[in-house]
């Protein structure tokens, strides 16, 4: 997207990378989802599917946790 690139080459604006790169990655989840929802017809569809479509998403939220759970556990 171009506002990530924007966000990383703009001298200005001096935000840490772990910002700039939480905030393509809200970025793209948001483009992700309304993707699904509108060019895939999940709007329309019935809340199985759209849980069944956004179920990997807790997955990936599930492992995050635990992987960041050990590394502020870790001595």
């Amino acid at each position: 997207m171009l506002l990530g690139v924007v966000l990383s080459e703009w001298p200005l604006l001096r935000l840490p990378h772990a910002g700039i790169v939480a905030i393509v990655v809200a970025l793209s989840s948001i483009k992700a989802a309304l993707v699904a929802l509108f060019y895939m017809h999940l709007k329309g569809d019935r809340r199985l599917l759209a849980f069944v479509a956004l179920a990997p998403f807790g997955l990936i939220a599930l492992a995050l946790g635990v992987v960041f759970s050990s590394y502020l556990i870790r001595l």
